[in-house]
């Protein structure tokens, strides 16, 4: 698990197994990823995996699963996920699954999560950028601050076409 995120998130690893008795056991990991980090890896056998959600640090709801299955021959798929932050706001996940050595008893997965769209400026004060949904009929503001800061854009969903206006503060 590797994050490109500004922020750090929960994450909670559902494992299926069957025990030496015969009895299927279900264990949750859950861990706290922080951003811009890597978590050890979790050692378990391919069909054991079978849930991975995440939430905001702190926050009470969990997102919908992590798409884990490879939808393609591909060595990597993608999927987008919805985080609920506790300020209101929306974070869109962008979640890769990049297999290393498919197909082997050596497989491993890599999950990379980084933000769906990310502003950076140069400029050296903060500006606010206006992001319209003229589709929805909604307009939203987000300061950015400047000097190279890069800060995730809020509530821009993947489907919908966004209209961005900038302006100094």
């Amino acid at each position: 698990m590797c994050s490109y995120l500004t922020q750090d998130i929960e994450l909670r690893v559902v494992q299926h197994y069957v025990g030496a008795d015969g009895q299927t056991v279900v264990r949750e990991h859950c861990d706290c990823l922080q951003a811009g980090a890597k978590l050890p890896s979790y050692v378990l056998e391919d069909a054991e995996m079978t849930e991975l959600c995440m939430r905001a640090r702190g926050d009470e709801d969990w997102s919908q699963d992590v798409q884990l299955e490879q939808r393609e021959k591909g060595r990597s798929s993608s999927s987008v996920v919805q985080v609920a932050c506790s300020s209101g706001s929306l974070l869109y996940v962008w979640c890769t699954l990049i297999t290393v050595e498919p197909n082997s008893h050596m497989q491993q997965r890599l999950v990379i999560f980084s933000p769906l769209f990310v502003m950076r400026s140069h400029l050296p004060e903060p500006l606010v950028v206006q992001i319209e949904k003229r589709s929805l009929g909604l307009k939203e503001s987000q300061l950015i601050q400047g000097q190279g800061h890069e800060e995730p854009l809020l509530n821009t969903e993947a489907e919908l076409t966004h209209h961005l206006i900038f302006q100094a503060r």
